[in-house]
């Protein structure tokens, strides 16, 4: 049986931005664009942590500009 903690949490568009300190509109070009690849559940987009790192080590500048500014 798995438990909660094995079961990876998806984020949303909003929740996303807000990590990576870009607009909504921002993380929806990049789907647009095929630069990053939802978890599409109902009309959702959700994104999965390992797409997220996926994004960030192919060297996307202005998503891994902000999560290193942390």
């Amino acid at each position: 049986m798995l438990t909660s903690s094995a079961v990876p949490r998806l984020m949303d568009v909003n929740e996303l931005a807000d990590l990576w300190r870009v607009s909504p509109h921002t993380i929806r070009a990049w789907v647009q664009q095929k630069r990053l690849t939802p978890t599409r559940i109902c009309r959702r987009l959700l994104f999965h942590p390992d797409e997220c790192a996926r994004f960030l080590a192919a060297g996307n500048s202005e998503a891994q500009r902000t999560v290193n500014e942390e």
